[in-house]
């Protein structure tokens, strides 16, 4: 049984990709580590993992079903995990938008068994992998994209950590 290793995301748009990706340099010059490439910068709204390539169709059939407004979606904090040595950039205060579209779709997944990271939702982005802390608090001026639609993601290892190809994309309200 061939598998897939499958996430759902948000993609910023090239300006906001552009924001992050400054912001993931500096913190990488001040902290180590491996900073994103651009292209990859996403928030991921539910990851799969490895899934059969022949359950792709029952994701399309979820993410389908899945009935939310557009919105806008503002990260305007840094943190860091200790646990896995990840910088990311969140929300203060997460858009309402933004649980109600991760919410429906996650419950849509484990409603036909998909299995999700029992810790839950936590919108952010990763900036830098491996960082070795976050020294002080890195001040991070807003970054806002319209969010217009969501994605099935399918991720490939490479030298340069992963690569993504969208699977397929549906609108938002």
């Amino acid at each position: 049984m061939e598998k897939a290793r499958i996430f759902f995301a948000l993609w910023p748009s090239d300006a906001a990709a552009m924001d992050l990706h400054r912001v993931a340099r500096a913190a990488r010059a001040a902290g180590g580590g491996r900073a994103m490439r651009r292209e990859t910068l996403h928030l991921t709204l539910a990851f799969l993992g490895d899934v059969a390539r022949e359950r792709i169709a029952d994701l399309a059939a979820i993410a389908a079903a899945v009935h939310a407004a557009a919105f806008t979606l503002r990260l305007d904090q840094v943190g860091y995990w200790r646990h896995n040595h990840i910088l990311w950039a969140g929300c203060a205060a997460p858009n309402a938008g933004l649980l109600a579209l991760a919410d429906e779709l996650r419950s849509g997944l484990q409603q036909a068994g998909f299995l999700l990271a029992p810790a839950g939702f936590t919108p952010h982005v990763t900036l830098v992998r491996n960082a070795a802390a976050l020294v002080e608090p890195m001040a991070l001026e807003p970054i806002e994209w319209p969010v217009r639609e969501f994605l099935l993601m399918e991720s490939h290892p490479s030298s340069a950590g992963a690569d993504y190809r969208p699977l397929a994309r549906w609108p938002l309200q």
